[in-house]
């Protein structure tokens, strides 16, 4: 719901913008205002996607060159003549169509529901405290905060803006980003001109503002324009492109086959009824229809389980590419340690003050040799605590379950609640200074600085940033990088506070980039611990040849001693001031032998993907911040922490580690390596029986017998293995410890050399088994030769079954048990089978007779005989994990 604008929000003052929207500048929005609001309008959102559409989903499973094909061998076998395996084929194809519908509909569902995670969020002002929400939950007339890095989440008019710049390309089509002001327009301006305001989906790109919500939902800019647009997720990845793509190969491996056929025959001058009956035959039995679906459900599973262990992944493909991962180059601060940064010690010329406490809490002391602090006695130490509350706007939030949640950078939240220790507020400073100018962090400069006016007319600047950089500002430089060396070595950061008091305006210096004398410092000394599970994520990295390279804006000395206490080589340490003067040949000799980047900028990051990308290696890369975003997009896995992440890096990455810790991310690692192993493992299985009923056919034809398998018994023995066995082969659990395996690299593929032999000694087993059945009672009885040829296929495929849950160890190595959903395929399976041998509907439509006891009791000693084949398999040509 908008407001009746007697003018755009451009051309009002904000004191007629805030009157008319009933907020407060100072406070927001109260509570029970947003409540009402929220009942009055629509959540603060786009539509994103369709409907799930279950009749289209259903009609989906039909759109495959292999079920073209199977229709296709049902309208030949209506044309001679043989309807009940016509029918057979389209009801087995229709099953198999639904289970496949019932399927792929769960795994849209969970793709659905992950969305959810990814809710993007913002900073909003409400009952005079700074609050994270989601953007979903935004009303007319809230105030929210902007950083770099955020996407802005609704159509605002600018209250404040320091240096803010936003990149509008998806309205204005302007590649440049827009500088912003506060200042009311005096005349109506297009989009693009309308430099107070900001609209929805734009991207922050420098400075900071704050600004008051004019229009949300469909009712913005970019609600009005994409109205109409609608981005359904199309489950799809290359992998399942590669599948259809096999897909197509196997048609043309069904047209040679078909010439084989011919020609043989010709040769045999066969009846034409019976020639096309062995091609239909012989095309039904080369197909595995139920492949395309089961490739999905697989990655959806992955999906979901990774979902469980919180990493949402954003492209299914990531899925596929995170088992091979080789290096990963991942942050230090919030990932490999807690993030909850706390200034442990302040240090001043001749002083050092002791404070205790625990992360983002804001309680404790200060202490000043073992006794507690009076500010009164201490006016240095207060003077400090004030630049330290007046250095940043960070905050945190008391949540509902008594924890205090960071809001803005870990280490500026860490200078908020040291002042507030010692009761010290920014909102309390305020009141008697008003921020005129912010110059915002810069990663080549490494400071930021605010500037207050003060009642008496005067300037206050505070300028916060590393040591490197403000000690040549300040009159005791050699100090200040003594002490940085000293507590750097100790694994702590350490973090530079100067302040200035001046007759004179210092914005035009610090907006031209010039940092001004700085006539007080102090140095902080911060520490954040490592993440209780970092060190043995890091070892098994080692153990598995994964690299691991931490990439860190820290001190040198500072990532050496993290790097050791993570058992990391800390020698070649590598400082991107240093890579930056190297020839680009040297530049690669250099980080190819590095485990620890240290004072690392954006550029060193991209350059450092590109270097590994070109010795062929799968390079995954953490980050959280904007300038992250172009090395998280050239990464083969781009990972953006969840909590602390900006928009643009949540976009730009391949998946989000929700908890931001590093041992999330190996944990997502096994996992692809899972959904990689349960593919191949699927594959085998499904194209195990395509190469066995395809051999058994072709021997049939050469040597001169009966066909084997009539085309209806063939589909429904895919049907009662293949679409039953192949889905519980997706749920297979490691069958070792996968992070014990080297990675896979780039070079390795689903179908390699090994797993095609191992196809064709099971497939000419499987025909060679059926085959000796059927040759002894083919003078006897054709159908009871046929019913044997078929049931015996049946149970071979059971025991394979059990063969396909490993590559390298045995079914006596496996728990018999240890996927239960196998056992109900087997059941699901054995029950069908049985029906087609003993149920009279069945076997008039399948032409099947009854079986004996002996018969049963034969066929299941013959079948157990591919258990000992595939033990033979993997003792003479074993596959290291």
């Amino acid at each position: 719901m908008t407001p009746t604008w007697h003018q755009p929000p451009s051309q009002l003052d904000l004191t007629a913008i805030l009157n008319q929207l009933h907020v407060s500048g100072e406070r927001g929005l109260s509570s029970h205002q947003v409540i009402e609001l929220q009942k009055a309008s629509q959540p603060n959102e786009l539509p994103t996607q369709k409907p799930l559409n279950f009749l289209w989903l259903y009609l989906k499973q039909f759109q495959s060159p292999l079920i073209y094909l199977l229709f296709g061998a049902a309208v030949v076998n209506w044309l001679v003549g043989q309807t009940s395996d016509t029918w057979v084929i389209l009801m087995v194809v229709g099953i198999n169509s639904l289970i496949g519908f019932v399927q792929e509909a769960r795994a849209e569902q969970r793709v659905r529901s992950l969305r959810q995670l990814l809710t993007p969020t913002t900073k909003v002002l409400r009952d005079g405290t700074l609050h994270v929400i989601p953007a979903k939950e935004l009303v007319l007339g809230d105030i929210v905060h902007l950083e770099p890095g955020d996407r802005v989440p609704a159509d605002a008019r600018l209250m404040a803006s320091y240096n803010l710049q936003c990149n509008e390309a998806h309205l204005t089509g302007e590649s440049l980003p827009s500088r912003k002001s506060t200042q009311k327009l005096a005349h109506i301006a297009l989009i693009s001109d309308q430099h107070n305001m900001v609209w929805m989906g734009a991207l922050v790109t420098q400075g900071q503002g704050q600004a008051i919500v004019t229009a949300t939902g469909l009712d913005t800019e970019l609600g009005r324009i994409s109205n109409l647009i609608e981005t359904a997720h199309e489950l799809s990845s290359p992998l399942a492109t590669t599948i259809r793509q096999f897909s197509r190969t196997l048609m043309l491996l069904v047209l040679v086959a078909v010439g084989i056929v011919g020609v043989i025959g010709w040769w045999r001058e066969l009846p034409s009824t019976v020639l096309v009956t062995t091609i239909v035959s012989l095309v039904v039995s080369i197909i595995p229809e139920g492949l395309p679906v089961v490739v999905t459900v697989t990655l959806s599973l992955g999906l979901w389980r990774m979902a469980k262990q919180r990493s949402v992944i954003r492209k299914l493909d990531t899925l596929e590419t995170l088992g091979s991962v080789e290096v990963i180059c991942t942050d230090k601060t919030g990932t490999l340690t807690r993030g909850e940064m706390m200034v442990s010690r302040i240090l001043a010329p001749g002083q050092t003050w002791t404070v205790t406490g625990d992360g983002f809490v804001p309680e404790g002391t200060i202490l000043d040799n073992q006794q507690v602090v009076h500010l009164t006695e201490q006016p240095f130490l207060e003077d400090v605590l004030r630049a330290a509350a007046l250095s940043t706007q960070a905050q945190t939030e008391l949540s509902s379950n008594g924890q205090y949640l960071p809001i803005g950078d870990p280490t500026e939240v860490a200078l908020t609640v040291l002042a507030a220790k010692m009761k010290i507020f920014s909102r309390d400073l305020h009141t008697t200074l008003r921020l005129v100018f912010i110059a915002p962090f810069d990663q080549n400069r490494r400071w930021s600085s605010l500037v207050y006016k003060r009642s008496d007319g005067k300037y206050l600047s505070v300028t916060k940033g590393s040591p490197e950089s403000l000690a040549q500002h300040c009159p005791r430089r050699e100090w200040i990088i003594a002490k940085t060396k000293h507590s750097a070595r100790a694994g702590n950061r350490v973090i530079a506070l100067g302040w200035s008091v001046t007759s004179s305006d210092p914005t035009k210096q610090l907006s031209d980039g010039q940092l001004p004398p700085l006539d007080n410092t102090a140095l902080l000394i911060l520490n954040d611990p490592l993440r209780s599970d970092t060190f043995t994520a890091i070892q098994t990295c080692q153990t598995s040849g994964i690299q691991v390279i931490m990439v860190t804006g820290d001190h040198p000395d500072t990532a050496k001693e993290i790097g050791r206490q993570l058992n990391l080589p800390t020698e070649p340490l590598l400082m991107s001031s240093q890579l930056s003067e190297l020839p680009p040949d040297e530049q690669s000799l250099k980080l190819a032998q590095a485990s620890i980047i240290a004072r690392a900028t954006p550029e060193i990051k991209l350059n450092l993907v590109h270097l590994l990308q070109s010795q062929s290696k799968v390079i995954a890369m953490t980050g959280d911040g904007v300038n992250d975003a172009p090395a998280l997009k050239q990464a083969d896995v781009g990972v953006a922490m969840g909590r602390s992440g900006s928009d643009v890096a949540k976009e730009a990455s391949d998946m989000v580690i929700t908890d931001d810790r590093f041992a999330t991310l190996v944990t997502a690692i096994q996992e692809g390596r899972l959904v990689w192993s349960n593919l191949r493992k699927v594959l085998f299985y499904l194209l195990s029986t395509s190469v066995g009923e395809l051999l058994l056919i072709l021997i049939a034809l050469i040597v001169g017998w009966p066909l084997p398998l009539l085309a209806s018994q063939i589909i429904w023995l895919n049907l009662i293995t293949d679409a039953f066995f192949d889905m519980a082969l997706a749920t297979e659990g490691p069958e070792y410890d996968l992070m014990k395996a080297k990675p896979r690299g780039r070079r390795r593929t689903l179908l390699d050399r090994r797993l095609v032999g191992r196809l064709i000694y099971t497939g000419l087993l499987m025909s060679v088994l059926g085959l000796s059945y059927f040759r002894w009672h083919i003078d006897i009885d054709l159908d009871r030769a046929r019913t044997l040829m078929l049931t015996t296929l049946a149970v071979i495929q059971w025991f394979n079954a059990w063969n396909a849950r490993s590559e390298q160890r045995t079914i006596f190595e496996l728990p018999p048990f240890g996927n239960r959903n196998l056992l109900i395929a087997l059941t699901c399976a054995a029950v069908l089978q049985f029906a087609a041998v003993y149920w009279w509907p069945l076997q008039h439509i399948l032409k099947t007779t009854p079986l004996s006891v002996h018969d049963w009791v034969s066929i299941i000693a013959t079948s157990s005989l591919i258990l000992l084949a595939d033990i033979i398999w993997k003792k003479v040509w074993p596959n290291q994990p």
